[in-house]
């Protein structure tokens, strides 16, 4: 509805507002996130992917800024996997990108197992526009295959859903 839109709107203009002030906080970065959901939430998937790209860069090393960034790039690849977007190769490339610099326990955090849950929908959503004669297909779909496996070893929400996406 047009109210609610206009009330996210506002809100993400707030957020920006909110950055823009305390952009060397924690408070400011994480205003600039909530910015980028609303966006996402907006239908507005190129802001959101500026924003959430940029808070990728933005957080700083300490435990809060990685996670974070972990949080971010959730949200990055929600947006890349949205129907309109099909953005899944970026999305897989923000993935390789976040796991090298990953640290202990980062990846199997309640954001690090969102984050591969989602890399491996867009590992299997690219292979699934393949040809089956592509060799590019199989790497996508063992891929896939190894991030549904990474989740279904952990309790949580998505422990489920992922072993349900490898029957």
């Amino acid at each position: 509805s047009k109210p609610y839109k206009d009330h996210l709107t506002e809100a993400a203009k707030q957020y920006g507002d909110l950055f823009e002030t305390y952009n060397k906080f924690t408070a400011g970065l994480y205003a600039r996130m909530q910015q980028g959901r609303l966006y996402k939430e907006l239908g507005q998937s190129d802001k959101a992917i500026e924003v959430l790209k940029q808070m990728l860069s933005l957080a700083g090393e300490g435990e809060t800024g990685r996670t974070l960034r972990s949080e971010s790039l959730a949200l990055l690849l929600e947006t890349y996997l949205e129907p309109k977007v099909k953005k899944y190769a970026d999305a897989l490339a923000q993935v390789e990108q976040w796991q090298e610099g990953a640290r202990g326990a980062e990846e199997s955090s309640p954001e690090g197992l969102k984050v591969h849950f989602l890399a491996g929908q867009a590992a299997l959503s690219l292979a699934e526009g393949m040809k089956e004669s592509d060799p590019k297909r199989k790497d996508h779909l063992k891929a896939a295959r190894q991030h549904f496996e990474f989740v279904g070893r952990f309790r949580g929400d998505l422990q489920r859903e992922a072993k349900n996406m490898l029957e």
